[in-house]
């Protein structure tokens, strides 16, 4: 049970306080994109943070 949503919340659900919702498999709150990277956004995090380490390399 979340006390700050008054949720039932699932198995490997946590709240952020930043962003104030409950979320599924998460895993922290980025403060460069704003968002909470979770289960459904992780792979394109990872992406996210690829290709900005190949585009700082390239100029």
């Amino acid at each position: 049970y979340c006390y700050q949503c008054s949720l039932i919340k699932p198995d490997r659900c946590h709240h952020c306080s930043s962003c104030g919702f409950c979320v599924v498999k998460y895993d922290h709150h980025c403060p460069w994109i704003n968002k909470c990277v979770s289960f459904n956004n992780y792979k394109y995090f990872m992406l996210y943070l690829i290709y900005s380490c190949i585009l700082l390399a390239w100029f």
